[in-house]
Protein backbone atom coordinates (compact mmCIF):
# COMPACT_ATOMS: atom_id res chain seq x y z
CA UNK A 1 0.00 0.00 0.00
CA UNK A 2 1.01 3.58 -0.76
CA UNK A 3 -0.37 6.96 -0.68
CA UNK A 4 0.51 10.60 -2.05
CA UNK A 5 0.72 13.70 0.27
CA UNK A 6 1.25 17.36 -0.25
CA UNK A 7 1.23 20.11 2.07
CA UNK A 8 -1.65 22.74 3.08
CA UNK A 9 -3.41 19.42 4.24
CA UNK A 10 -3.59 17.28 1.80
CA UNK A 11 -2.96 13.99 2.97
CA UNK A 12 -4.67 11.28 0.48
CA UNK A 13 -3.75 7.75 0.34
CA UNK A 14 -4.27 5.22 -2.75
CA UNK A 15 -4.08 1.76 -3.57
CA UNK A 16 -1.46 0.19 -5.81
CA UNK A 17 -2.77 -2.90 -7.58
CA UNK A 18 0.92 -4.54 -8.73
CA UNK A 19 0.70 -4.91 -12.57
CA UNK A 20 4.91 -6.21 -13.82
CA UNK A 21 6.06 -3.38 -15.61
CA UNK A 22 3.61 -0.70 -15.28
CA UNK A 23 3.04 2.25 -12.80
CA UNK A 24 -0.11 3.84 -11.94
CA UNK A 25 -0.48 7.08 -10.82
CA UNK A 26 -4.08 9.20 -9.42
CA UNK A 27 -5.61 11.87 -11.90
CA UNK A 28 -7.66 13.36 -8.68
CA UNK A 29 -6.69 13.41 -5.01
CA UNK A 30 -8.39 14.63 -1.98
CA UNK A 31 -7.68 15.03 1.90
CA UNK A 32 -8.35 12.59 4.34
CA UNK A 33 -11.05 13.35 6.74
CA UNK A 34 -11.86 11.12 9.69
CA UNK A 35 -14.94 9.87 9.81
CA UNK A 36 -15.52 10.43 5.83
CA UNK A 37 -15.75 7.25 3.77
CA UNK A 38 -13.41 7.17 0.75
CA UNK A 39 -14.63 6.88 -2.76
CA UNK A 40 -13.40 4.95 -5.01
CA UNK A 41 -11.44 7.15 -7.44
CA UNK A 42 -9.91 5.74 -10.71
CA UNK A 43 -5.94 6.26 -11.91
CA UNK A 44 -4.15 6.77 -14.82
CA UNK A 45 -1.61 4.16 -16.36
CA UNK A 46 2.01 5.21 -17.00
CA UNK A 47 5.07 3.59 -18.82
CA UNK A 48 7.90 5.99 -16.95
CA UNK A 49 8.80 4.22 -13.73
CA UNK A 50 8.80 7.35 -12.06
CA UNK A 51 5.94 9.29 -13.12
CA UNK A 52 5.65 13.05 -12.09
CA UNK A 53 3.19 14.00 -9.30
CA UNK A 54 1.07 17.12 -8.96
CA UNK A 55 3.33 19.67 -7.61
CA UNK A 56 4.29 19.71 -3.89
CA UNK A 57 3.39 16.42 -3.40
CA UNK A 58 5.56 13.10 -2.80
CA UNK A 59 4.78 9.51 -2.03
CA UNK A 60 4.38 8.46 1.44
CA UNK A 61 3.85 5.24 3.46
CA UNK A 62 -0.16 4.52 3.88
CA UNK A 63 -0.71 4.21 8.01
CA UNK A 64 -4.48 3.45 7.77
CA UNK A 65 -3.44 0.29 9.80
CA UNK A 66 -3.04 2.15 12.76
CA UNK A 67 -3.37 5.74 12.05
CA UNK A 68 -7.30 5.40 12.20
CA UNK A 69 -8.42 8.05 9.03
CA UNK A 70 -10.18 6.74 5.83
CA UNK A 71 -8.23 7.63 2.53
CA UNK A 72 -9.47 7.50 -0.90
CA UNK A 73 -8.64 4.63 -2.73
CA UNK A 74 -7.13 4.93 -6.04
CA UNK A 75 -7.83 1.99 -8.58
CA UNK A 76 -6.08 2.14 -11.74
CA UNK A 77 -8.20 1.85 -14.80
CA UNK A 78 -7.19 -0.75 -17.82
CA UNK A 79 -5.76 -3.44 -15.20
CA UNK A 80 -6.14 -6.11 -17.54
CA UNK A 81 -6.52 -4.58 -20.49
CA UNK A 82 -3.59 -6.70 -22.70
CA UNK A 83 0.40 -4.78 -23.66
CA UNK A 84 -0.09 -3.06 -26.95
CA UNK A 85 2.29 -1.92 -29.72
CA UNK A 86 2.77 1.29 -30.42
CA UNK A 87 0.66 0.84 -33.43
CA UNK A 88 -1.66 -0.84 -32.06
CA UNK A 89 -2.44 1.98 -29.21
CA UNK A 90 -2.43 4.65 -32.12
CA UNK A 91 -5.47 2.63 -33.45
CA UNK A 92 -7.36 2.19 -30.48
CA UNK A 93 -7.08 5.91 -29.18
CA UNK A 94 -8.05 7.08 -32.45
CA UNK A 95 -11.62 4.56 -31.70
CA UNK A 96 -11.92 6.63 -28.44
CA UNK A 97 -11.47 9.89 -29.91
CA UNK A 98 -14.15 9.30 -33.10
CA UNK A 99 -16.52 7.97 -30.28
CA UNK A 100 -15.99 10.90 -27.92
CA UNK A 101 -17.01 13.39 -31.07
CA UNK A 102 -19.32 11.19 -32.06
CA UNK A 103 -21.56 10.83 -28.65
CA UNK A 104 -20.88 14.20 -27.57
CA UNK A 105 -22.40 15.36 -31.34
CA UNK A 106 -24.89 13.29 -31.49
CA UNK A 107 -25.35 11.31 -28.17
CA UNK A 108 -24.92 7.48 -27.57
CA UNK A 109 -27.84 5.75 -28.57
CA UNK A 110 -27.88 7.92 -32.15
CA UNK A 111 -24.24 6.83 -32.78
CA UNK A 112 -24.23 3.39 -34.50
CA UNK A 113 -20.34 1.52 -34.39
CA UNK A 114 -20.78 1.52 -38.03
CA UNK A 115 -20.28 5.21 -37.71
CA UNK A 116 -17.78 5.19 -34.83
CA UNK A 117 -15.56 2.65 -36.71
CA UNK A 118 -15.58 4.47 -40.24
CA UNK A 119 -15.03 8.10 -38.62
CA UNK A 120 -11.74 5.95 -36.96
CA UNK A 121 -10.89 4.88 -40.13
CA UNK A 122 -10.53 1.18 -39.25
CA UNK A 123 -12.35 -1.94 -39.65
CA UNK A 124 -14.71 -3.92 -38.06
CA UNK A 125 -12.44 -6.44 -36.73
CA UNK A 126 -10.36 -3.88 -35.72
CA UNK A 127 -13.03 -2.41 -33.13
CA UNK A 128 -13.72 -5.95 -31.32
CA UNK A 129 -9.79 -6.28 -31.06
CA UNK A 130 -9.89 -3.56 -28.60
CA UNK A 131 -13.50 -3.43 -27.03
CA UNK A 132 -16.27 -6.21 -26.82
CA UNK A 133 -18.86 -4.25 -27.11
CA UNK A 134 -20.20 -0.52 -27.63
CA UNK A 135 -21.05 -0.63 -23.52
CA UNK A 136 -17.38 -1.44 -22.92
CA UNK A 137 -16.52 1.49 -25.74
CA UNK A 138 -18.57 4.22 -24.23
CA UNK A 139 -16.74 3.16 -20.66
CA UNK A 140 -13.70 3.20 -22.14
CA UNK A 141 -14.57 6.67 -24.30
CA UNK A 142 -15.54 8.24 -20.56
CA UNK A 143 -11.88 7.26 -18.93
CA UNK A 144 -10.29 8.33 -22.62
CA UNK A 145 -12.08 11.52 -22.06
CA UNK A 146 -11.31 12.20 -18.06
CA UNK A 147 -8.04 11.41 -19.29
CA UNK A 148 -8.10 14.35 -21.76
CA UNK A 149 -9.72 17.11 -19.34
CA UNK A 150 -7.03 16.51 -16.64
CA UNK A 151 -4.70 16.80 -19.31
CA UNK A 152 -6.23 20.11 -20.67
CA UNK A 153 -7.00 21.47 -17.31
CA UNK A 154 -3.57 21.09 -15.67
CA UNK A 155 -4.72 18.67 -12.95
CA UNK A 156 -1.87 16.94 -12.82
CA UNK A 157 0.52 20.46 -12.47
CA UNK A 158 -1.27 22.58 -10.06
CA UNK A 159 -4.10 23.81 -12.17
CA UNK A 160 -1.63 26.78 -13.59
CA UNK A 161 -0.48 27.94 -9.48
CA UNK A 162 -1.89 30.22 -7.47
CA UNK A 163 -3.43 30.10 -4.14
CA UNK A 164 -5.57 27.27 -3.48
CA UNK A 165 -8.69 29.58 -4.38
CA UNK A 166 -7.35 30.49 -7.48
CA UNK A 167 -6.45 27.12 -8.72
CA UNK A 168 -10.49 26.30 -7.79
CA UNK A 169 -11.48 29.16 -10.08
CA UNK A 170 -8.89 28.08 -12.32
CA UNK A 171 -10.85 24.50 -12.41
CA UNK A 172 -13.91 25.83 -12.56
CA UNK A 173 -13.50 28.35 -15.48
CA UNK A 174 -12.36 25.80 -17.51
CA UNK A 175 -14.64 23.39 -17.32
CA UNK A 176 -16.87 26.19 -18.52
CA UNK A 177 -15.08 26.10 -21.44
CA UNK A 178 -15.00 22.94 -22.03
CA UNK A 179 -18.68 22.68 -22.17
CA UNK A 180 -18.83 25.66 -24.87
CA UNK A 181 -18.46 24.06 -28.10
CA UNK A 182 -15.25 25.00 -30.49
CA UNK A 183 -15.22 28.06 -28.45
CA UNK A 184 -18.80 29.37 -29.80
CA UNK A 185 -20.78 31.49 -27.01
CA UNK A 186 -23.80 30.42 -28.94
CA UNK A 187 -22.83 26.62 -29.08
CA UNK A 188 -23.55 25.25 -25.68
CA UNK A 189 -22.88 21.16 -26.41
CA UNK A 190 -23.11 20.41 -22.50
CA UNK A 191 -20.89 18.41 -20.36
CA UNK A 192 -19.45 14.83 -21.58
CA UNK A 193 -20.00 13.21 -18.37
CA UNK A 194 -23.66 15.15 -17.60
CA UNK A 195 -24.80 13.90 -21.21
CA UNK A 196 -24.11 10.46 -20.72
CA UNK A 197 -25.48 10.26 -17.20
CA UNK A 198 -28.75 11.65 -18.58
CA UNK A 199 -28.83 9.18 -21.17
CA UNK A 200 -26.99 6.16 -20.06
CA UNK A 201 -27.31 5.69 -16.52
CA UNK A 202 -30.87 3.99 -16.00
CA UNK A 203 -30.08 1.88 -19.34
CA UNK A 204 -25.91 0.83 -18.42
CA UNK A 205 -24.72 0.01 -15.42
CA UNK A 206 -21.10 -0.39 -16.05
CA UNK A 207 -21.36 2.98 -18.00
CA UNK A 208 -23.66 4.66 -14.56
CA UNK A 209 -20.38 3.28 -12.15
CA UNK A 210 -18.09 5.05 -14.19
CA UNK A 211 -19.89 7.92 -14.31
CA UNK A 212 -20.15 8.12 -10.92
CA UNK A 213 -16.44 7.60 -10.03
CA UNK A 214 -15.72 10.77 -12.50
CA UNK A 215 -18.17 12.99 -10.63
CA UNK A 216 -17.06 11.40 -7.06
CA UNK A 217 -13.14 12.41 -8.56
CA UNK A 218 -14.68 16.22 -9.35
CA UNK A 219 -16.01 16.73 -5.86
CA UNK A 220 -13.22 14.78 -4.37
CA UNK A 221 -10.73 18.11 -6.13
CA UNK A 222 -13.25 20.70 -5.14
CA UNK A 223 -13.37 19.42 -1.68
CA UNK A 224 -9.73 18.97 -1.67
CA UNK A 225 -9.16 22.73 -2.81
CA UNK A 226 -11.85 24.51 -0.84
CA UNK A 227 -10.17 23.40 2.24
CA UNK A 228 -7.11 24.18 1.39
CA UNK A 229 -8.07 27.84 0.72
CA UNK A 230 -10.00 27.93 4.13
CA UNK A 231 -6.58 27.08 5.91
CA UNK A 232 -4.77 29.45 3.86
CA UNK A 233 -7.81 32.19 5.08
CA UNK A 234 -9.33 32.70 1.52
CA UNK A 235 -12.52 30.71 2.51
CA UNK A 236 -14.28 31.18 5.41
CA UNK A 237 -14.00 28.56 8.36
CA UNK A 238 -17.75 28.28 8.82
CA UNK A 239 -17.71 26.65 5.23
CA UNK A 240 -17.96 22.89 5.12
CA UNK A 241 -15.87 21.49 2.04
CA UNK A 242 -17.29 18.32 1.23
CA UNK A 243 -20.72 19.90 1.33
CA UNK A 244 -19.87 23.37 -0.45
CA UNK A 245 -18.03 20.84 -3.13
CA UNK A 246 -21.03 18.94 -3.76
CA UNK A 247 -23.34 22.22 -3.84
CA UNK A 248 -20.85 23.41 -6.10
CA UNK A 249 -20.88 20.70 -8.37
CA UNK A 250 -24.62 20.17 -8.30
CA UNK A 251 -24.89 23.92 -9.10
CA UNK A 252 -22.11 23.69 -12.52
CA UNK A 253 -24.02 20.44 -13.90
CA UNK A 254 -27.29 22.26 -13.58
CA UNK A 255 -26.32 25.37 -14.94
CA UNK A 256 -24.77 23.45 -18.06
CA UNK A 257 -27.53 21.84 -18.70
CA UNK A 258 -29.86 25.10 -18.92
CA UNK A 259 -27.48 26.98 -21.17
CA UNK A 260 -27.60 24.40 -23.35
CA UNK A 261 -31.24 24.12 -23.59
CA UNK A 262 -30.79 28.12 -24.07
CA UNK A 263 -28.21 27.23 -26.41
CA UNK A 264 -26.23 30.13 -24.53
CA UNK A 265 -23.24 30.10 -22.03
CA UNK A 266 -25.02 32.70 -19.30
CA UNK A 267 -26.58 30.21 -16.97
CA UNK A 268 -23.20 28.49 -16.35
CA UNK A 269 -21.70 31.87 -15.95
CA UNK A 270 -24.31 33.23 -13.75
CA UNK A 271 -23.46 29.77 -11.56
CA UNK A 272 -20.12 30.50 -11.71
CA UNK A 273 -20.71 34.18 -10.67
CA UNK A 274 -22.56 33.00 -7.23
CA UNK A 275 -19.74 30.26 -6.30
CA UNK A 276 -17.48 32.80 -6.25
CA UNK A 277 -19.32 35.44 -4.17
CA UNK A 278 -20.40 32.39 -1.78
CA UNK A 279 -16.77 31.27 -1.14
CA UNK A 280 -15.75 34.68 -0.83
CA UNK A 281 -18.25 36.52 1.11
Amino acid sequence: MQGMGAGAGLAACFRVVPFPGRRWVPCFHRAAEPGVAAPVIRARETDNPHPPTPAGVQLMVDSRAGGGQTCPQYIPTGLFMPEYSDKALQTRDRILRSAVDLFYQHGYNATGLERVIGAAGVVKGNFYYYFKSKEALAVEALRWHREQVVRELGVDSGLGGGTPLQRLFSLLDGLRDQVVGDGHECEVRGCFFGNLALEMSAASEEVRRELAVIFDNMRALMADLIAQAQQSGEVSATVEPVKAAAMVLSLLEGAVLLSKTARNPAEIDAALDFIRDYLTR
